[in-house]
C-alpha cells in the first residue's frame, strides 16, 4: 500500500475511533451535561445569544428544563421565538435600547440582564448566575494561573449540570502590534469540559453547541505562552458607569474613548466561522472573552 493510502486509512481509523469514544479514548475524563443526539433548533447570525440562553435552559437541571417547557409555543422554534420577543420588548438597563436587536444581536454588557430576565419569577430566581469578563487579572502572570481559574469557573457550573454560555471574538492583528482587535463576535454553549489539568498543561478540551448549526463540536482553550497576548474588546463588567456604547451599538469603549486591552485565552475551534479564513487576509484568532453560568464560588443550589 502506498504511503498516501496508508495515511488516509490511518486518518479514517482515527476519525471513527474518536467519534465512537472521543475523549475517554485519549484518557481524558470529562464533565458533561446530557445532550440529544439529534440536531437542536438553530438560528441565523445575530441570534446566537438568545439561542444560547435557550440551550442553557433546555439542557440544564430539571428546574431549568421546567422553565423551558413552560415557554409559549408547541415547538422549540416557537419557544425560541418567545425568548426573542422578550428581548425585543425589554429595554437594556444600560443603553435603553432593546435587549435584542435583529441588526446587531445582543451587547455583551447586557448578558447579565438577559439571564436575569430568564430567571424572573421562576423556581431558579435565586440561583447565582453570573456574567464574567474572562480577562487575565494583574496577579495571574505566572503561566497556568489564569488558565486554571477560567477552567474552575467553567467546570464549576457544569458540575452542577448547568451549561455555560461563552462569548467568543474573532480578532484581527496586522502582526506589527501585539494587540488584537475584535471584529466579529459569537456565542456558544459549553456542554462538556476536560475534568482535570495535568502539571504544566496550559490548555483544556471542551465540547460545545453552536447556535448557527445546532450541532455539538469539540474545541480547545489554551493560554498564549510566547507573548503578552492582548486584545481590545471592552471595559470591565464592574466598570459599567464608564462605558460608552458606540453608534453601531456593538462595541464599548472607556471614558477616554479607548478600548480596554487585556490578555485573554485563545480558543481553537475550526467549526466556528468556518468560512471566514477563506475571505479574510489574516490569521484566525478566536478569543474567549465572556461567560454566563453558575458561579462556583457561591452557595449555588445542587441539582
Amino acid at each position: 500500500m502506498s504511503f498516501s493510502k496508508t495515511l488516509i486509512a490511518a486518518q479514517a481509523f482515527l476519525l471513527c475511533f474518536t467519534l465512537i469514544c472521543p475523549w475517554s479514548a485519549l484518557g481524558i475524563d470529562f464533565i458533561s451535561v446530557e445532550t440529544p443526539d439529534s440536531q437542536l433548533v438553530h438560528r441565523v447570525e445575530n441570534e446566537c445569544v438568545p439561542t444560547s440562553m435557550f440551550y442553557m435552559f433546555k439542557l440544564g437541571p430539571e428546574p431549568m428544563q421546567d422553565i423551558y417547557k413552560t415557554l409559549p409555543g408547541e415547538t422549540d422554534d416557537d419557544k425560541l421565538n418567545a425568548i426573542l420577543d422578550r428581548g425585543l420588548d425589554t429595554a437594556s438597563d444600560l443603553s435603553g435600547r432593546p435587549l435584542f436587536d435583529p441588526e446587531v444581536g445582543v451587547n455583551r454588557q447586557d448578558f447579565q440582564q438577559w439571564i436575569e430576565l430568564m430567571q424572573e419569577n421562576t423556581p431558579v430566581s435565586d440561583w447565582p448566575f453570573t456574567t464574567q469578563l474572562l480577562s487575565r487579572l494583574p496577579g495571574e502572570k505566572t503561566p497556568g494561573v489564569f488558565l486554571n481559574r477560567i477552567h474552575r469557573e467553567l467546570s464549576g457550573s457544569l458540575q452542577r449540570g448547568v451549561p455555560v454560555m461563552l462569548g467568543v471574538s474573532f480578532d484581527y492583528t496586522d502582526h506589527t502590534e501585539k494587540d488584537f482587535f475584535s471584529i466579529k463576535s459569537h456565542a456558544i454553549v459549553v456542554v462538556g469540559i476536560q475534568k482535570n489539568l495535568r502539571d504544566q498543561e496550559y490548555g483544556f478540551a471542551i465540547e460545545y453547541i453552536d447556535p448557527f448549526s445546532g450541532h455539538t463540536f469539540s474545541a480547545y482553550i489554551h493560554e498564549e505562552m510566547n507573548q503578552n497576548f492582548k486584545a481590545q474588546i471592552f471595559s470591565s463588567l464592574e466598570d459599567s458607569e464608564n462605558w460608552t456604547i458606540s453608534d453601531d451599538s456593538h462595541s464599548v469603549i472607556n471614558r477616554f474613548g479607548q478600548a480596554i486591552s487585556s490578555p485573554y485565552l485563545i480558543l481553537t475551534g475550526p467549526s466556528i466561522f468556518p468560512d471566514l479564513a477563506l475571505n479574510w487576509d489574516h490569521t484566525r484568532n478566536l478569543l474567549v472573552d465572556t461567560m454566563v453560568g453558575l458561579s462556583p464560588t457561591s452557595e449555588a443550589p445542587q441539582p
